[in-house]
């Protein structure tokens, strides 16, 4: 069963020619049973990602959650 289900996330904080993309076309899958632990370098979108999913990405900028697909087994 699948429990989380990202396609294709995509992040960026502004707008226009000074957007700064912060998560660039994310897909994974996790079912039950799976977990996954992000292990990256500083700055390479892993908080981004989480408050992605979750919907809680702060909007005190303008922000652009894009071209992305965020499925939950709670959702399906």
């Amino acid at each position: 069963m699948t429990l989380l289900e990202i396609k294709n996330l995509k992040m960026d904080f502004g707008k226009g020619a000074s957007a700064l993309r912060a998560v660039d076309g994310l897909s994974l899958i996790i079912g039950t049973g799976e977990n996954r632990l992000p292990r990256r370098r500083s700055g390479c979108g892993k908080s981004v990602t989480a408050l992605s999913i979750a919907r809680l990405v702060p909007r005190r900028r303008p922000t652009t959650l894009a071209g992305n697909s965020v499925e939950t087994a709670a959702t399906r």
